[in-house]
C-alpha cells in the first residue's frame, strides 16, 4: 500500500516537473526556432513562431513586430503565402522597423494577385531605398499587370 502511495507521488512529481521544463517563455520558444529555420525546417520553425507570437505580450510591439516578421519569412519559404502575408501584415502593424517588411509583404501581395496593394508596398519600400531596381521592376510590373488584363 505504502508503495503504491509512493509511486504515485514519484509519478506526480515526475509529471508536474516535465509540465514545467516544456512550459518555455517566448526566448526559449524563439531559440528553437531560429535553430529549425537555420536547418530549413521551415514548417516546423514557423510553428514555434506562431506559438512565441502568441506568448510574447501585445504591449511588447517591437518584440511582437520582429517575431512576426520571423514567422512570416518562414511561411513564406514553404510557400504558405497566405499565412505569410498575414505575418507581414502584423509585422508592419507592430512597426517593425526593418525597411524590407515592405519589400517582403509587396512580394506576398503580387504573389496572391493584389497588384494595386503591393505596388503602395512597393512604393513605401522604394522610399526608403530608392535605388533598388528589383523593386523598380517588381513596382513597374504591378502597375501594368491591370492593362494586360483589360
Amino acid at each position: 500500500m505504502r508503495t503504491n502511495i509512493l509511486y504515485s507521488i514519484l509519478f506526480l512529481l515526475l509529471l508536474h516537473s516535465f509540465l514545467l521544463c516544456s512550459c518555455g517563455g517566448p526566448d526559449k520558444l524563439l531559440k528553437r526556432a531560429d535553430g529549425a529555420l537555420a536547418i530549413g525546417e521551415y514548417a516546423e520553425a514557423a510553428a514555434l513562431y506562431k506559438k512565441a507570437y502568441t506568448r510574447t505580450s501585445p504591449k511588447d510591439r517591437e518584440k511582437r513586430g520582429m517575431v512576426s516578421l520571423k514567422m512570416a519569412n518562414a511561411y513564406q519559404r514553404y510557400g504558405n503565402y497566405s499565412r505569410a502575408l498575414g505575418g507581414y501584415r502584423n509585422a508592419v502593424r507592430y512597426a517593425c522597423k526593418d525597411s524590407l517588411v515592405f519589400l517582403y509583404l509587396a512580394d506576398m501581395l503580387r504573389q496572391t494577385g493584389d497588384f494595386k496593394s503591393a505596388a503602395k508596398n512597393y512604393e513605401i519600400y522604394l522610399s526608403y531605398v530608392p535605388g533598388d531596381s528589383l523593386a523598380m521592376q517588381r513596382l513597374y510590373a504591378c502597375r501594368q499587370w491591370p492593362s494586360v488584363v483589360e
